[in-house]
C-alpha cells in the first residue's frame, strides 16, 4: 500500500510538470474555411503578420492582422486573375515583397512587385531585378532597403552568384563569394536561402553539386561571404541564427536521411547533432525562440521543442499538417503549414483560458485523472454547426486514438468517454497521454494520466 501511494505521488509530480510544460499549446488561426491546402505568409512581430492561401483561386488574396491573428482584413486581391502568389515577405509595416507566377503556363514571366503602404498596392519591379525568365533564385530583403538574390554558380571558380541592393531593389551589383576548394577542385553551389540577425551578420544554406548541402556566412552585410557548414551533409532544408555565432540548420535528402545540426561557433565546430535514427520525421523548419529553446518542425507536423540549447528534444505537439515554417517573437510563435489550413499561434504568455476564448469553445480537465482505465473528456461549444474531432496522443506525439473525427455538433456541452485502448482495441500502458480537441480549423489539448 505504501508503495502505490509512493507511486501515486511520482506520477502526480510527472503530471503537474507536464501540465505546466504543456498548457500552452499551439492553436489555428487561420482566417481561412477548411480544405486541404496550406497557408503561406510573414509575420514581422507579435502582432502584425499577412498570409494567402497556397490553392487556386485564393492565392490571389492576402489577409492582415494587426492582433496576433484574432482579426484579419483582407487588404489585396491580384488583379491578375491567370496569376498567383509564390511568396511575400515584410520587413516591416509598411514595406514588403511579393512574387507572382503564371498559373498555367511557364512561358510568361514570374514577377517581383514591391509595397511600401503594408500590402494595399503593389508595384512591379521586374525590369529592375537580376534574374532570367521564371528561373529559381532564392530572394531577400533583411531591411526595407538591403536586399540579395543569389543568380546561379559562376563558371569560373564555381562559387554562387550573389547579387545586393541598397536602395530597395532599383539597382544591384555582384558580391564577393569564395570558391570552395574540395576533393581537390573547384566545389560548385548555389545559395537556396537567406537568413541575417541585422544588417551586418548573416546566412545562405546553400546546395552542393553532389546532393549536399553547406553554409556560407557574411559579417558585414554581404559585401563579402566566408565558408560555414562544410558539404558534408544532405540539402539544407533551413537555417537559422539566434547571435552571430549560435544557431543550426536541418538537413534532408529525400525519401533517405534527415539531420538537426546545432553549433555554438558559428560551424567551426557541431555541438549537437541528430540524425534519422535519432529523429521522428522529416524537418522542414528551425527556429530559435531564444539561447536556450529550439523548435524544429516539418513532415509529418511533428513540433519538436529543446529547452537546453539543442541538446535533447521533446514532441510538444503534434498538427495534423506538414509544417515548413516557424517565426518567434519573444514568447509568441507562428507555424505555417503546407495543407490543411495549417496556421497557428503559440502565446506562451498566456494560458488555456485566453486561447479557449479565442476559439470560442472550453476543453475540460479529463475525469478522473489520474484513471484506470476509462476517463471522461468533457467539452462545450458555443456556436452551431461545429465540424469537431477528439483524438488521443502519446507522451512522443503520435496518435494513439482518434475517438471521433469530423462529427458536426451545436453549440452545448458534451461528454466522451475513453476505455484507455488504441484505436486497435489494445490496452495502453502507464503514461502520461494528451487529449486534442478540434473545432472548426482551430484545436487545443490537455494532459491526463493513466495509472493502473
Amino acid at each position: 500500500m505504501e508503495q502505490n501511494n509512493r507511486l501515486f505521488v511520482i506520477f502526480i509530480v510527472i503530471l503537474s510538470f507536464f501540465t505546466v510544460t504543456y498548457t500552452q499549446q499551439w492553436v489555428n488561426i487561420s482566417p481561412y474555411p477548411d480544405d486541404n491546402s496550406g497557408i503561406q505568409g510573414d509575420f514581422i512581430s507579435k502582432n502584425e503578420g499577412w498570409v494567402f492561401k497556397f490553392s487556386f483561386p485564393e492565392p490571389r488574396s492576402i489577409f492582415h492582422t494587426n492582433n496576433g491573428g484574432k482579426e484579419w482584413n483582407k487588404i489585396y486581391t491580384h488583379p491578375n486573375t491567370n496569376e498567383g502568389i509564390s511568396f511575400i515577405e515584410m520587413t516591416d509595416s509598411d514595406h514588403g515583397w511579393m512574387k507572382t507566377y503564371w498559373i498555367n503556363s511557364s512561358d510568361y514571366p514570374d514577377h517581383y512587385l514591391r509595397t511600401i503602404d503594408g500590402g494595399y498596392t503593389w508595384n512591379n519591379m521586374t525590369e529592375y531585378i537580376p534574374i532570367e525568365k521564371n528561373a529559381y533564385y532564392p530572394f531577400y530583403f533583411a531591411n526595407k532597403n538591403i536586399g540579395f538574390i543569389c543568380t546561379g554558380i559562376d563558371s569560373m571558380d564555381q562559387s554562387a552568384i550573389i547579387y545586393k541592393t541598397i536602395d530597395g531593389g532599383y539597382n544591384w551589383y555582384q558580391t564577393e563569394t569564395h570558391p570552395f576548394n574540395y576533393y581537390g577542385d573547384y566545389y560548385p553551389y548555389a545559395v537556396e536561402q537567406f537568413f541575417f540577425i541585422d544588417e551586418n551578420y548573416g546566412w545562405a544554406g546553400c546546395d552542393g553539386w553532389w546532393d549536399e548541402g553547406l553554409t556560407i556566412y557574411t559579417t558585414d552585410g554581404g559585401e563579402k561571404w566566408y565558408k560555414g557548414l562544410d558539404p558534408e551533409h544532405n540539402y539544407i532544408a533551413d537555417i537559422h541564427f539566434i547571435s552571430p555565432d549560435k544557431g543550426g540548420v536541418v538537413t534532408y535528402f529525400p525519401g533517405a536521411s534527415v539531420e538537426v545540426l546545432i553549433t555554438n561557433d558559428n560551424f567551426e565546430t557541431i555541438e549537437y547533432f541528430f540524425n534519422e535514427t535519432e529523429w521522428n520525421q522529416y524537418q522542414y523548419t528551425i527556429c530559435f525562440q531564444n539561447d536556450t529553446t529550439v523548435w524544429i518542425t516539418g513532415e509529418p507536423g511533428i513540433i519538436n521543442r529543446s529547452t537546453d540549447g539543442g541538446a535533447t528534444f521533446d514532441a510538444y505537439q503534434t498538427i495534423d499538417a506538414s509544417l515548413y515554417k516557424i517565426q518567434f517573437f519573444e514568447n509568441v510563435g507562428y507555424a505555417f503549414g503546407y495543407d490543411n489550413n495549417a496556421l497557428y499561434k503559440f502565446d506562451g504568455s498566456s494560458g488555456i483560458e485566453q486561447e479557449c476564448q479565442i476559439i470560442n469553445c472550453i476543453l475540460y480537465q479529463n475525469y478522473p485523472n489520474p484513471f484506470n482505465p476509462v476517463t471522461n473528456i468533457e467539452y462545450s461549444i458555443q456556436e452551431n454547426n461545429q465540424i469537431v474531432s477528439l483524438s488521443v496522443y502519446d507522451i512522443k506525439g503520435n496518435l494513439v486514438n482518434e475517438l471521433f473525427k469530423g462529427k458536426k455538433q451545436n453549440s452545448g456541452k458534451y461528454v466522451v468517454t475513453w476505455d484507455g485502448r488504441e484505436q486497435n482495441n489494445k490496452e495502453v500502458s502507464n503514461g502520461i497521454y494528451f487529449y486534442r480537441l478540434k473545432v472548426g480549423r482551430f484545436s487545443i489539448s490537455k494532459t491526463m494520466l493513466l495509472l493502473k
